[in-house]
């Protein structure tokens, strides 16, 4: 395992897993989903453009946390053949254990997790004891990349 605490920019990721957070009313992202957003997409330009899963159901009707990260990225230049979407967690324990089955068929040997800082300590946590024996991983928060 990586020490989770690490400084941007120290491992290239074959996959970066971005966590879903709340929506506004409009199905819009808040300003703490495009932070992440926003740090995922400097991470892929930095490094050799990886895969992105995006994690979240959220709780507002007829919008999937999910889906709206991927429409914001590939907005940005991103193909939609390199998002993956899992679209049924509602919490951050959810988040790792549906995208664990996503990972068992998929190869990416190296793994950062993006989320906020509040949010950094408790999601790597539960992605380690979810996937940490089996890729490395390494945990970001969308603040430290961005400033």
């Amino acid at each position: 395992l990586q020490n989770p605490a690490r400084s941007p920019f120290q491992d290239s990721p074959d996959l970066i897993i971005v966590l879903g957070h709340q929506l506004q009313d409009n199905g819009s992202p808040s300003i703490d989903l495009l932070s992440r957003l926003k740090a995922a997409l400097t991470l892929s330009y930095k490094f050799k453009k990886p895969m992105f899963l995006l994690s979240g159901k959220g709780a507002i009707a007829n919008f999937s946390e999910a889906e709206v990260m991927a429409k914001w990225l590939q907005e940005r230049g991103i193909k939609k053949e390199i998002i993956l979407c899992e679209t049924k967690s509602m919490s951050t324990i959810e988040n790792a254990r549906f995208t664990e089955p996503m990972l068992q068929s998929l190869v990416f040997p190296n793994i950062s997790l993006v989320t906020s800082a509040t949010h950094i300590e408790r999601a790597t946590r539960i992605f380690l004891s979810h996937l940490g024996e089996f890729y490395s991983f390494t945990s970001y928060a969308a603040e430290d990349i961005l400033n």
